[in-house]
């Protein structure tokens, strides 16, 4: 053997010691003579034949617990390997996960036989994964489909043809005959697949209408495959596109019929109340609905105007409003209430549960200057919102303009950190019943859990009064852990 052996390697599985690798390095001063590379000799070195045709070889190493897999190092090709290195032709790949040009040596660790360790020239050392390859990344299925009222679909990516060091792809959804934010809710991030893991899922939102539809489409797309195997990188399978079918849930029927909201409330002088009526499991055909008003301790005609009429919804008609007058007695009494029921549908259409309305009429000659206070205990907010405005109302009388203080009084958020400072003075005019205090949320990009912060009322104008005085406001954080 001539030229400059840099290497030889013995077969483990050759007990006579008959078979051996030489790597052979050739053209380092006097230019290539193309003799250097691998060579495989099956006679003790009497007759040698070469089976990898690179110039500068530094190193051969056989894997301990692989025969078939050997790794190569040269000087300016990088890393080589092979899973069939004992037959008659085997074939060597250039790892491309590992980029730098001049490996020296690769070294098995001995108590983890799947971990590699690979010396270089100036290239410092580098630990991988051994192995024939880390896989091909793909969807389960090429074609997903799921119900519109099923809230999420979730969607399930493979690994396939290997499962060596931990590889990472992206996925991100696209609109097709589905819309993003109207049937679905966009979605996009990485998975992480560890070592030896074949599986992975993640859900994208669903969206349910109330609108008779054909079924829609939208495709998700994996992309940038990422590997630390240093055997081969991880590439997209043949199934890198899925595509999602939201089968709707609303069939061609004339619907159902109902109040959007069980109760209402309204000021004496507002002068008139729009109640909405919704159809929904069904859009087809002109259906008809009657409805009518009854006194419960307010009186028709006295405290609000009768009325008994017909809404006519034409066919895809989602929504119609009911206008009730409401009258002004100018007389001081208790808050009063009527009801709005709907009485039937026509051309097969049905009530749904909500067919009776209860409305409230505030009354607004009450001669006191009210109570003040905050409209519900506690609040969310997500960090991320920017704000949140908080009610406080005024009951029990309107009589003058009045004033409350508001301020921070405890908690666990910090202001600066995780809101704007919040102090002030409302003040209402006579006859005004809401007021809102806005709370800037700050979005501090940490993961720190959920903080509160508690806002309280106090000093209110000589003659008013605090009823809820104290309100519990939790910023939910938005980082995962």
């Amino acid at each position: 053997m001539k030229f400059w052996t840099k290497d030889v390697v013995i077969d483990p599985t050759d007990s006579a010691q008959n078979t051996w690798y030489a790597g052979v390095f050739n053209g380092w001063s006097a230019g290539s003579t193309g003799h250097g590379g691998l060579y495989k000799t099956m006679d003790r070195g009497k007759t040698w034949t070469r089976i990898l045709t690179l110039d500068r070889v530094e190193s051969a190493t056989v894997s301990p617990t692989n025969p078939n897999e050997m790794y190569v190092t040269t000087e300016t090709e990088g890393l080589w390997y092979t899973d069939n290195l004992r037959s008659a032709s085997p074939t060597f790949t250039q790892v491309d996960a590992y980029k730098f040009r001049h490996p020296e040596r690769v070294i098995y660790n001995p108590y983890n036989p799947s971990e590699i360790w690979v010396t270089s020239f100036g290239g410092s050392l580098q630990v991988g994964y051994a192995g024939s390859s880390a896989g091909q990344l793909q969807f389960d299925q090429s074609m997903i489909a799921v119900n519109e009222n099923s809230s999420t679909a979730t969607i399930t990516v493979e690994r396939v043809g290997g499962s060596n060091g931990s590889v990472s792809v992206n996925y991100t959804t696209s609109s097709g005959t589905a819309i993003s934010e109207v049937d679905f809710s966009a979605s996009n991030g990485t998975l992480t697949f560890a070592d030896g893991e074949v599986t992975k899922s993640f859900t994208v939102p669903i969206i349910n209408d109330s609108i008779v539809e054909p079924n829609e489409t939208f495709q998700i797309s994996l992309s940038a495959p990422l590997s630390n195997a240093l055997s081969d990188n991880s590439v997209l399978g043949a199934q890198s596109i899925a595509t999602v079918t939201i089968r709707d849930d609303e069939v061609a029927a004339p619907g159902k019929f109902q109040f959007r909201d069980a109760v209402a409330s309204i000021h004496e002088e507002s002068g008139f109340i729009d109640v909405t009526v919704v159809r929904v499991l069904g859009q087809k055909g002109v259906i008809k609905v009657q409805y009518a008003t009854s006194g419960i301790t307010a009186n028709s005609n006295v405290d609000f105007t009768s009325v008994f009429g017909t809404l006519a919804f034409a066919e895809n008609e989602t929504s119609k409003t009911i206008r009730i007058n409401i009258l002004n007695d100018h007389r001081v009494d208790p808050n009063e209430r009527f009801s709005l029921r709907l009485l039937n549908a026509s051309n097969g259409g049905v009530l749904g549960v909500l067919k009776t309305a209860v409305i409230t009429i505030i009354d607004d000659e009450i001669n006191a200057p009210g109570t003040i206070q905050f409209s519900q205990a506690t609040a969310d907010a997500r960090e991320d919102t920017g704000f949140i405005d908080i009610t406080v109302t005024r009951t029990s009388g309107s009589q003058k303009g009045i004033s409350v203080k508001y301020a921070v009084t405890g908690g666990t958020a910090v202001s600066g950190k995780d809101f704007k400072p919040v102090s002030g003075t409302l003040a209402f005019g006579e006859g005004e019943f809401l007021k809102t205090i806005r709370v800037s949320v700050l979005n501090d990009l940490v993961v720190d859990g959920t903080r509160t912060l508690q806002l309280t009322l106090g000093s209110p104008t000589v003659g008013a009064s605090l009823g809820l005085s104290q309100m519990l406001l939790s910023i939910l954080d938005d980082e995962s852990p």
